[in-house]
């Protein structure tokens, strides 16, 4: 349904900004192109259609569009300039906006590629919605500069051959734009019911209930206790029976009942065994609830941090319209040039172009934030910024307690176990039995003969004992298991240097992000709000021109960006640190 809307969505967007269906159809003609690129991609690959791959293609549509609406904005400015002749408005607007169209491209490609050739936590979400983008963008670039261009000359040609054919735009179009905001308004109302304001405690206790990695480590773990029974397991009874010429030429008939069992010493070496099994799982179960944690929290603070730099694009978007709209008086009143209006829309479509990606990741971390928690929801992080406090500097003490390492701990603990249980197949096995017949015919008891008939009956007990003669491969699996212990060992020593090496680093870009935030909220942002402010008033007077001014928004506009990356780099620092400071 989202994909549907979307598309709608862009129509409506384009006829708005062009006031025509022609030009808004014309750019829509990207749209088709970079879905063929971003199923062949998805194809290519062997990836399944799915809901990020469809997140995926409703992004990709976006910037589709938006080369689009940049490559026709910069022909018709030319045509408006007084260049007539379509084919020179065609090569030398495409010369013009060839960097900005490749770049927009080729951004958002390479920030995508990571995704695309993600193998960790989450990347059977990422790769879908990756791989759709780079596949699209590649055949809606070919559009974009090769059949967009003979499309826009076959509609001016036809315009100018057929002016009476040729649709004017009309002087009143209330109905049409009526529709147009009422199917906007629809799509708006269904996306807010579908996305939800949750806060950051409430998303790990959503996650923790319902995500399907934690539910699977549940029932992994609850498997194993219920396996702990099978500690105490008794062997099958062995029934026989007989029946023929047994004794003598009267058939007889014989049953018996043999039932084998263990020294209780193994049964009890199997059941520490099996614990340690169950532990093992709990402790794998710990793990993942641990790394979901970080995961959603990860996610939540980026999310936060991302709606901020929307909200900074935003402003920065109101900002250049307002110039926008001051240059365009002052180019009718002969004080600027078409340069420097032309600038100005340049900066403004920049602004735009990053306000439509950043909008595109806030919805991929909506996504994948969606799947952590197992929910169909869009959620978007309560209003305001967070900005996490180190609970306790993280020491040796608390790297040992880490789930990875307590993993590693309790394999060499399974494989002493398992050498226990080992050594028990040294130790004879006992069985018990019982048999019972019958010995039809004459038989002296005392010196008297008697007749024995069938249902007279004769029983016995048997006690065996079954030794375990040949121990070479029983000797062997000991030897392997004490093998797997020394691996162990080792494996469990690097993991321990490497989480006190990262302890080391994390406390560095501890401090490094300690200093670099005392710098923004001491000076930097106060500067940053004071540049806008004598920026507009300096221009306003006519003190700096509109390069100085651009400049100097610009600038703002960065030292504010920066300020929310470096404080994205501060709460996942302080994610790391205080996950290994209470690790369990």
């Amino acid at each position: 349904i989202a994909v549907p809307l979307s598309l709608l969505m862009i129509f409506v967007l384009l006829y708005f900004a062009f006031n025509s269906v022609k030009y808004g159809l014309l750019i829509f003609s990207a749209i088709p192109l970079s879905a063929i690129g971003g199923i062949i991609a998805l194809w290519m690959r062997g990836l399944p259609f799915s809901i990020s791959a469809g997140i995926g293609f409703i992004a990709l549509f976006g910037v589709a569009v938006l080369n689009g609406i940049v490559m026709i904005t910069e022909f018709n400015q030319l045509k408006q300039a007084g260049m007539l002749d379509v084919r020179e408005r065609i090569l030398k607007g495409t010369v013009i906006r060839l960097r900005p169209v490749l770049m927009t491209a080729a951004v958002a490609s390479l920030g995508f590629l990571p995704m695309a050739l993600s193998t960790g936590a989450g990347a059977e979400v990422q790769r879908p919605l990756a791989t759709v983008v780079i596949g699209g963008l590649i055949s809606a670039t070919f559009l974009t500069l090769l059949l967009l261009p003979v499309l826009y000359l076959w509609l001016e040609k036809r315009k100018t051959n057929n002016r009476d054919r040729v649709l004017e735009p009309k002087t009143s179009t209330l109905p049409g734009k009526a529709l147009s905001i009422g199917l906007i308004l629809i799509f708006t109302a269904s996306l807010a019911n579908a996305q939800q304001s949750i806060s950051l405690q409430s998303s790990i206790d959503k996650a923790l209930n319902q995500n399907l990695s934690v539910q699977a480590a549940k029932l992994k773990s609850f498997s194993a206790k219920q396996i702990e029974a099978t500690a105490f397991e008794i062997p099958a009874t062995n029934f026989v029976t007989e029946y023929g010429k047994i004794n003598s030429v009267y058939n007889d008939t014989k049953f018996g009942l043999v039932q084998g069992f263990s020294f209780p010493v193994v049964y009890k070496k199997k059941a520490l065994l099996l614990k340690a099994y169950t532990q093992s799982q709990l402790l794998n179960e710990a793990s993942i609830k641990y790394n979901l944690t970080k995961q959603v929290t990860t996610h939540y603070i980026s999310m936060q941090m991302m709606q901020q730099k929307i909200l900074l694009l935003q402003k920065a978007d109101s900002l250049y319209q307002t110039f926008l709209q001051r240059q365009e008086q002052r180019l009718k009143a002969g004080d600027v040039n078409i340069l420097e209006k032309t600038a100005t829309e340049a900066q403004r479509l920049q602004v735009g172009n990053q306000l439509q990606q950043a909008k595109a990741a806030l919805r991929i971390i909506q996504v994948q934030f969606s799947l952590l928690l197992n929910d169909t929801s869009i959620y978007f992080p309560e209003e305001g910024l967070i900005k996490l406090v180190l609970a306790a500097v993280p020491d040796s003490a608390n790297t040992v307690q880490l789930p990875a390492l307590q993993i590693k701990k309790q394999e060499q603990q399974i494989a002493l176990q398992q050498i226990e249980v080992y050594k028990t197949h040294s130790i004879p096995d006992l069985n018990i039995g019982y048999y019972n017949q019958s010995i039809i015919g004459f038989q002296r008891i005392d010196g008297i003969e008697k007749y024995y008939s069938g249902s007279n009956r004769f029983s016995l007990v048997s006690l065996g004992i079954n030794i375990p003669l040949f121990n070479g491969a029983n000797k062997a699996r000991i030897a392997a298991e004490k093998t797997n212990i020394s691996r162990s060992q080792l494996e469990y020593e690097e993991a321990y240097k490497q989480q006190l090496s990262a302890i080391r680093q994390l406390l560095i870009r501890y401090q490094k992000n300690l200093e670099t935030l005392q710098y923004f909220e001491t000076g930097a942002l106060v500067q940053a709000s004071s540049i806008i402010e004598n920026a507009n008033l300096q221009f306003n007077n006519g003190a700096i021109n509109y390069i100085e001014y651009i400049m100097l928004i610009n600038q703002s506009i960065s030292i504010q960006s920066n300020y929310f990356d470096s404080l994205e780099d501060w709460n996942q620092t302080i994610i790391e640190l205080n996950s290994i400071s209470n690790p369990l």
